[in-house]
């Protein structure tokens, strides 16, 4: 998996522990496979209570100046409650990807920890798509999926104002919407991965005219996809294999990180 990256987009202290940690726990998993686990790039704030230099898979970007416009870095994403946190700055671990020459990107949260590192899982990842652990169709989380009918389809509310918004239609009975904590893009051109990250940030932009809810951001991602024609598809196993994620655990992972270096 040496022409494969993992990215991901850490803001905030708290963020830089997790990117600590992940990197530690990384090292450790990969032991077996130092000659091809993929290098692990990280998009931050800034560099302060970073420790990964010694490190040689890993390599750190910083986020565009004015991505930071009006933003609390102190009340960061991983909790799923935080509404007004810009979730799509997380377009900017892909943008570093393509930049660095990736064209197979692993965009990963940063509050994980590894349960096993089995490149099969990835290696299952066909046919070329945006590969994620979970997702939804257009009636989001909970509303399962839509009948034979589009008068079946009940949107959720984001997602109903954006389309008009947008003015944008699609298939929205096959639509669907990854879960953002692991979406691995797998056999995918540059130009429409680009095209992807650009479209990401019109629906983006889009929300922030609305006033909606920033932390909905499955509803961007999905759109965005769909508008470059993109697929969407999922493996349960990135999560359940791989991956262990602590979105609504932030405790634990923080207490892991305690018992890891020592320090609150």
């Amino acid at each position: 998996m040496k022409d494969v990256c993992i990215v991901s987009v850490v803001v905030g202290a708290k963020y830089k522990k997790f990117a600590n940690l992940f990197c530690y726990d990384y090292n450790i998993e990969t032991g077996d496979h130092t000659n091809t686990r993929p290098e692990v790039i990280l998009v931050v704030d800034d560099y302060d209570g970073l420790n990964v230099s010694k490190y040689d898979f890993v390599t750190v970007k910083t986020l565009p100046e004015d991505a930071l416009h009006d933003i609390d870095t102190g009340r960061t994403f991983g909790t799923g409650t935080v509404k007004n946190f810009d979730y799509s700055l997380k377009r900017f671990g892909y943008q570093a990807a393509i930049d660095a020459g990736y064209t197979d990107i692993i965009f990963i949260d940063m509050d994980m920890t590894i349960r096993k590192w089995d490149e099969s899982v990835f290696d299952a990842c066909t046919p070329p798509g945006l590969w994620a652990g979970r997702g939804y169709s257009s009636a989001g989380f909970g509303g399962g999926w839509p009948g034979k009918h589009v008068s079946d389809i009940k949107f959720t509310p984001k997602l109903r104002a954006l389309k008009k918004e947008l003015d944008y239609e699609t298939d929205w009975l096959n639509y669907k919407m990854p879960f953002e904590a692991v979406m691995y893009i797998a056999g995918v051109q540059k130009p429409v991965i680009q095209s992807f990250i650009d479209n990401w940030k019109i629906v983006s932009d889009a929300t922030k005219l609305l006033n909606l809810p920033k932390n909905k951001v499955t509803h961007e991602i999905g759109l965005a996809a769909d508008m470059c024609k993109l697929p969407i598809y999922f493996n349960k196993q990135l999560l359940s294999v791989v991956f262990k994620h602590y979105i609504m655990n932030h405790k634990a992972l923080l207490n892991i990180h305690k018992a890891a270096f020592g320090d609150s």
